[in-house]
């Protein structure tokens, strides 16, 4: 039987709709097996060591800064105050320091000398118990104060009254006539013996001025021109005087002030005895006494054994001080005093860097992102105050097949397509996990969620301006290194 081709065709067209069935699943094998992902990025927050109000943005949002840019500033006036007394605290303890380590002065050695000596002395008197004198004069003391008691009880004497007024009499007499100052006739008189001096003096320079041109010719000897000129002076001394005298008839403030001052005690002591006694003034008295008596009757009974041992104390602890003093500071003293001196001083210097620290820095170049505290809002220390991104530290992840793993390592490069970007942009692997996983969050497909996967993250391998955090990209293949 002859061969009809036309029987090839039906074999022909499966033979096509299978190629091509083939074909068809590979593109679309293809087309879920491209690896997709968005461009992410890791903003930093950045805050300040020191609490206070935002005194003042210097960045605004957007705006790009570099390394090192003020970008806000906190208002630490507390901080401030601390900082300062941290400061005078390692002042003072630096000094203390250098003082234990210079030792005592001299004068301290010397006065607590004189410590040991005292206490030395109290302890002897007591060991010797009080003397006769001793006694006799705290029983004149207790006698005395009754007397006084007795004598406010009694009340003023008549006499004493008596004398009281004439006293005041006396001093008011003298603080009138200090007001009054001279009479006429005292001025009169010492008005005539100033213009007598004065006219005196007048003539006496005359005669001597005189004499001088008639020794200047050769008429009268040196000791006559001498003698004129003494009596000149003389006579010029009296005139001074007299004058001084004048104008010392009037009575000086200060005499004026002591005859009131002497008056006003006067009349006070006075009204006080014409008053009689007060009160007071017997509850005094009888205080006076009870003290005065209990003195006499220690002094009488003698030391007590508890007295001798507290003064003896007393002057071993005197005499170990002096001991102290002189032997100077110890080492362990020394390095203590300068070990305190040291942590003072780091504390002091913790408080000014904290201070340092209330002005926000970039700590990179990068884009403030967004301002989270408002201007004059208060803030605690450590709270964040503001959003800051390096648009240079992006990266993306997508999630490679476990079947596709072993052709991508560390630094194979990348061929990507981003929307809104035409051409092709270059990346590298930087980072391959170590671990699979089966539901990544950013694949879509329902079949691909089912399969094991690895994540994969890239990098740019130049900086690229026009890629930016949140932009949508698709691997499009990796090539081998």
């Amino acid at each position: 039987m002859a061969f009809n081709p036309k029987r090839l065709i039906p074999l022909v067209v499966i033979a096509a709709l299978a190629g091509g069935g083939i074909w068809l699943d590979r593109v679309r094998s293809a087309n879920h097996a491209s690896l997709s992902g968005v461009w992410e990025a890791q903003p930093a927050t950045l805050s300040s060591r020191v609490g206070g109000r935002v005194k003042a943005w210097l960045v605004e949002e957007g705006q790009f800064v570099k390394a090192g840019t003020p970008i806000a500033v906190i208002d630490a006036g507390p901080d401030q105050a601390q900082a300062d007394a941290a400061e005078a605290q390692a002042d003072s303890s630096r000094a203390q320091a250098s003082l234990t380590e210079a030792g005592p002065r001299p004068e301290e050695i010397t006065r607590q000398t004189a410590v040991v000596a005292e206490a030395q002395a109290v302890l002897n008197s007591l060991e010797r118990g009080p003397r006769k004198e001793e006694i006799a004069a705290a029983r004149e003391a207790r006698n005395r104060a009754a007397a006084r008691l007795q004598e406010l009880r009694n009340g003023p004497r008549a006499q004493d009254l008596e004398a009281a007024r004439a006293a005041m009499l006396r001093a008011q007499a003298v603080y009138e006539a200090a007001q009054r100052g001279p009479t006429a006739e005292q001025r009169n008189q010492a008005q005539a013996a100033y213009d007598a001096a004065k006219n005196q003096a007048d003539q006496a320079q005359r005669d001597a001025d005189r004499s001088q041109a008639l020794y200047d010719k050769g008429v009268i000897s040196g000791a006559q021109n001498e003698a004129d000129h003494t009596r000149a002076r003389t006579a010029a001394l009296q005139a001074e005087q007299a004058r001084q005298a004048l104008d010392n008839l009037r009575t000086p403030p200060e005499e004026l002030a002591q005859s009131r001052l002497g008056f006003e005690q006067a009349k006070a002591q006075y009204e006080s005895l014409a008053a009689g006694t007060r009160p007071e003034q017997i509850r005094q008295a009888q205080a006076d006494l009870g003290t005065a008596e209990a003195n006499l009757q220690l002094l009488q009974s003698g030391s007590r054994p508890e007295d001798i041992a507290a003064a003896r104390a007393r002057l071993r602890q005197a005499q170990a001080i002096l001991a102290s003093l002189k032997n100077g500071p110890r080492p362990q003293e020394v390095a203590a005093a300068k070990a305190a001196a040291h942590a003072t001083e780091l504390n002091a210097k913790a408080s000014a860097e904290k201070i340092e620290d209330r002005t926000v820095v970039a700590p990179r170049d990068g884009v403030v992102d967004r301002h989270l505290v408002a201007e004059g809002e208060l803030v605690a220390a450590g709270t964040p105050v503001v959003r800051f991104s390096d648009p240079s530290d992006i990266w993306l992840r997508v999630y490679v097949p476990e079947n596709k793993l072993a052709d991508i390592q560390i630094g194979t490069p990348a061929i990507l397509t981003i929307d809104g970007i035409e051409g092709d942009v270059r990346a590298e692997v930087e980072s391959i996990a170590t671990q699979g996983e089966f539901t990544p969050a950013n694949l879509q497909s329902a079949e691909e969620r089912g399969k094991q996967v690895f994540a994969i993250r890239l990098r740019l391998a130049k900086p690229d301006p026009r890629v930016k955090a949140g932009m949508a990209a698709t691997v499009r293949e990796f090539r081998a290194k």
